[in-house]
């Protein structure tokens, strides 16, 4: 019977604690609003000053914290059924509704006496009445006025707030180029051709980019880890250059009918390249057919050796075949003239090409892409600070005109 009764009281208290919560709740949640557009507004006129970028955003995340901190502060607050009890009791039941709270568990008379008349008072307790839902009119009407305040500063124009666009842009732009260099980054640390020792030396140097790319205002410093990493791509580029035609070399080495070529490829000295394959030409027109038959099995060879080298494969054993064909057929001037113009020009093609990979190459067209971006915002900022300076300049001389005048003036 006394936890019936216990239980009716905190039944009979509920409804009565949800709406005195939600008042609480409003009260609470009314009051962040103000601090929240308060703030906003004093960082609204802040930025008429002083570039704020992304300044919507941050707005929005204020009033989010805000919000949330009123949760919390509410859930921290939140009145407790003894609270709600004294709420009503304040309204007319003079301690009738916390003392019969108090006496919870208790099985005596008077307790029974006490809860019954708690709960006989409860029932005829009109919430409606004595509990309406409160909105602090006074409290919104200044969260409105404030609001509007906001967005009446936010479309006043002013060099900061353009400048604060302008920046925005950049990081939008930069940030852009920063996803395609992550995506290039995991290209490179895939790729075949590159040793391990540049992929870390790339990956390094890509750290530190995107690391500048965090503060694209600051231009100078951004394109100066730009270069620097050019100058590494370029360097081990030529690394990699270097060693394909090493490799290159030292197969032409191996037979003698080819061994001339070296010097003028390792040179990368396109004239005395061609000189060299004319002179092949010229020694081919004066050999018997024994010997053409013996070079062109050595070519044949060589093409085989040159496997990793497809398109300079397939320049050797053309020629090998022009060679074999010349023996039987009497083609030797055109069918050997237009093999060794193909493989003038593809060992010409291998000495001035420095695309040495798919992903470096990609990484090198990115690297040009986000100097470009970069070049373009430094030189807005130069118009704009050149722009400034004007005005500054104009407002001095103005002035200086006025103090002349007011001086003028004076003497008269």
């Amino acid at each position: 019977m006394k936890k019936m009764l216990d239980k009716k009281i905190k039944e009979l208290l509920k409804p009565i604690r949800v709406r005195f919560c939600f008042n609480k709740y409003i009260a609470i949640l009314s009051y962040g609003l103000l601090v929240g557009m308060s703030i906003s507004l004093m960082i609204m006129i802040f930025s008429r000053f002083f570039p704020i970028l992304f300044i919507g955003s941050k707005l929005v995340y204020l009033l989010g914290a805000c919000l949330i901190v009123s949760f919390l502060y509410f859930s921290y607050k939140k009145p407790s059924f003894e609270d709600t009890a004294l709420l009503v009791d304040g309204k007319g039941l003079e301690e009738r509704i916390i003392t019969a709270l108090n006496l919870k568990g208790e099985n005596t008379a008077i307790a029974k006496l006490q809860k019954e008349d708690a709960i006989h008072h409860l029932k005829k307790w009109d919430i409606q009445k004595k509990l309406p839902i409160i909105f602090p009119k006074k409290i919104m009407l200044w969260v409105g006025i404030l609001m509007l305040g906001t967005l009446l500063v936010g479309v006043i124009p002013t060099q900061s707030v353009l400048k604060a666009r302008d920046l925005e842009n950049n990081r939008e732009k930069i940030e852009e180029q920063k996803k395609k260099i992550i995506q290039v980054e995991k290209e490179i640390k895939k790729d075949p051709i590159l040793r391990e020792e540049d992929k870390k030396e790339i990956e390094k140097n890509l750290k530190e980019l995107k690391e500048k790319m965090k503060k694209p205002e600051n231009t100078k410093e951004l394109q100066k880890q730009i270069v620097k990493t050019k100058k590494e791509i370029e360097k081990i580029e030529k690394n990699i250059q270097d060693k394909k035609i090493d490799e290159i070399t030292k197969k032409l080495s191996n037979h003698n009918f080819t061994k001339k070529l070296v010097e003028s490829i390792k040179n990368r000295d396109s004239k005395e390249l061609t000189k060299e394959i004319n002179e092949i030409k010229n020694q081919l027109k004066n050999m018997s057919k024994e010997d053409l038959e013996k070079k062109a099995k050595g070519l044949e060879r060589l093409a085989k050796e040159l496997k990793n080298n497809k398109e300079l494969a397939k320049n050797f054993k053309e020629l090998s075949n022009a060679m074999a064909q010349s023996i039987h057929e009497n083609l030797l001037d055109e069918q050997l003239k237009e093999s060794l113009n193909g493989l003038n020009d593809t060992f010409n093609h291998l000495m001035k090409d420095n695309n040495v990979s798919g992903s470096v190459n990609q990484l090198t067209k990115q690297l040009d892409e986000i100097e470009k971006v970069v070049s373009q915002n430094a030189d807005k900022n130069t118009e704009n600070n050149s722009e400034s300076n004007t005005d500054q300049d104009r407002n001095n001389q103005q002035t200086k005109n006025n103090d002349s005048s007011n001086k003028s003036s004076g003497g008269t």
